[in-house]
């Protein structure tokens, strides 16, 4: 049987065969030519990319919003590769920021490099989500996200929500702080630090009755428990060290 040569796209994909060497280079060449073109013709994003210190076509710049202090750059989102793999947050200093990272970017990690008619496609997302000014509540949609391969937004939204708000992936992160500092921490207050803060769900404290008054709530009742304690203003810094856990 004859020896083939096969060619691939940047995403290893196989894309042609070759009965030389020479046939496959001459393939490659010409597909590199016709994706440079068609890389040009797309249309560039309403929002200036160039005042951001990332960069779509470097995508080793993908873990600078990593190293940034959430305190001066509120806008953020947990990226989950799963299962047990890569986790790490990225901040920025807008929601504008953040929306155009998340789309344009992160899906780098897995794309390698984009075809010019998935990038066309997330710019023209971008532009719509941006025309009419960003809300909460438009990043926040982007909890639970895929954006490639198996990787997922597991948060989304501002350092206030990550702090005190009712989104799952929010709680989530709460629920695995205390149980860290319960663990690990010196605060003999931890575990009572969540006593009797509020939520979306409203004020609670360690009375928390079932709907008819019947019993305390537990594990195992239908009837929801208490919220995930937010983080007051003595436990910030201890959860900042824990957030900086996440990406070592």
């Amino acid at each position: 049987m004859k020896k083939m040569f096969g060619v691939v796209n940047t995403r290893g994909e196989l894309i042609a065969t070759a009965k030389t060497k020479k046939d496959a280079e001459r393939i490659a060449a010409k597909a590199a030519r016709e994706r440079a073109a068609k890389r040009a013709s797309v249309k560039p994003p309403k929002l200036k990319l160039k005042k951001f210190k990332w960069s779509i076509d470097d995508v080793s710049s993908v873990t600078l919003p990593q190293r940034r202090d959430p305190q001066t750059h509120p806008w953020g989102f947990l990226l989950q590769d799963p299962p047990g793999g890569v986790r790490a947050l990225y901040w920025f200093a807008t929601a504008e920021e953040l929306l155009a990272f998340a789309l344009l970017l992160a899906p780098l990690i897995y794309l390698r490099e984009w075809e010019a008619d998935e990038l066309q496609e997330a710019i023209w997302e971008l532009d719509r989500l941006v025309e009419g000014g960003v809300e909460r509540s438009t990043v926040a949609a982007f909890e639970g996200r895929c954006i490639g391969g198996d990787g997922s937004l597991e948060w989304a939204g501002h350092l206030d929500d990550l702090l005190q708000g009712g989104s799952e992936g929010a709680k989530d992160l709460r629920a695995e702080f205390w149980e860290y500092a319960e663990e690990f921490g010196e605060d003999d207050d931890a575990e009572a630090s969540q006593e009797g803060v509020s939520d979306d769900s409203g004020e609670f404290d360690d009375d928390y009755f079932a709907e008819d008054g019947s019993d305390l709530i537990d594990d195992d009742s239908d009837v929801p428990g208490p919220p995930v304690a937010g983080i007051g203003d003595d436990q910030v810094s201890e959860f900042m060290d824990f957030l900086d856990e996440l990406d070592t």
